[in-house]
């Protein structure tokens, strides 16, 4: 009855969105669960939203914080350190026993939103018991409170979470290889298929300035994105609006096809926001370096038909290109 109350205060709190639920059907019961650590409500939401019967794996220091007992009598646990082989051992035999288990591979919370070291712990734990295995990725956690990412996200009470869930899989190194080298091996091929599990969980944006304005969401609209040695800082917001006004101003392509324009502007700010107005204004932006000299430029315009070059007057001058564009003017 607890659980089912759990499950519905957080669905109603965070709009928990889980894909691939169906893959533990697919195990047979036997279930080694791995699954990235973003916030110290990562158990929680595992613990109420996976099937029934599962052991969650605690390390033995968070075990001891005054605020995790009481929730521990709520669900199996297995206080286990990570640094003890007998530890591995046991949790070993409680797999072989036809029990699951829940265990995070990295060992601790992430510091960086993404990955952290993947131990081979639970890789020699599942190749040796022949435990099928489940990568189940987190994405939101890292945005609450709850998370170790304060000042680098922008933090939220009650932000959108996602549990994706892959389809089971088994360990399996190269025969004739054993010891260490198996283990080290077993522990790759974990690595590798939580990072896919990370890599697949991430929604493809349509356009890099599709991109950019999820990123700006998920961030705050406010925080600075561009910095040069000016100084110019440019946030989200203020980048986002200077795109779209530079994108106004532009010609559109006379027909259907990308047209090909050349950029001539140093590393700043505005190059980013030429780069993608032109993007959004139906044209292909070709970065034209400056330094290479007249013959290679002009030669670079002709291989790629363009026509038309976008710089700054203010730019020729501090930089004395004012021959080099009097040529591009010429060769056109």
């Amino acid at each position: 009855m607890i659980r089912t109350l759990v499950r519905g205060i957080l669905k109603r709190l965070y709009r928990i969105h889980i894909t691939g639920l169906e893959h533990f059907e697919a195990t047979g019961g036997r279930v080694l669960v791995v699954a990235n650590h973003l916030s110290f409500l990562d158990p929680v939401m595992l613990w109420a939203f996976l099937p029934e019967g599962m052991t969650f794996a605690i390390n033995t220091q968070i075990a001891r914080l005054w605020w995790v007992r009481p929730g521990l009598g709520f669900a199996r646990t297995f206080a286990m350190d990570s640094s003890n082989p007998q530890a591995l051992r046991t949790l070993a035999h409680h797999l072989e026993a036809g029990n699951s288990a829940v265990i995070f591979p990295e060992g601790r919370i992430s510091v960086t939103g993404s990955l952290m070291k993947i131990y081979d712990g639970a890789a020699l734990i599942a190749e040796r018991t022949s435990t099928p295995m489940l990568v189940v990725h987190l994405d939101g956690p890292q945005y609450t409170p709850f998370s170790r990412m304060q000042g680098q996200y922008r933090l939220r009470w009650f932000p959108d979470i996602h549990l994706h869930i892959r389809p089971a899989f088994s360990l399996r190194p190269e025969p004739g290889i054993s010891g260490h080298e198996r283990r080290h091996r077993a522990g790759l091929m974990l690595a590798d298929q939580m990072r896919e599990a990370a890599l697949a969980a991430v929604p493809l944006a349509p356009t890099l300035f599709d991109a950019i304005i999820t990123a700006a969401r998920r961030h705050g609209p406010g925080r600075t994105i561009i910095e040069d040695t000016q100084p110019v800082t440019l946030s989200y917001r203020q980048f986002i609006t200077r795109v779209q006004a530079l994108q106004q101003a532009l010609p559109h392509p006379a027909n259907a096809e990308p047209q090909p324009m050349g950029v001539l502007l140093p590393t700043a700010p505005a190059t980013a926001v030429t780069l993608l107005a032109l993007q959004r204004s139906g044209h292909i932006p070709a970065m034209l370096n400056f330094s290479a000299g007249e013959g290679p430029l002009l030669a670079a315009c002709r291989t790629c038909q363009i026509s038309t070059v976008i710089t700054a007057r203010s730019f020729l001058e501090k930089a004395r290109l004012e021959p080099l564009a009097t040529a591009l003017i010429a060769a056109d």
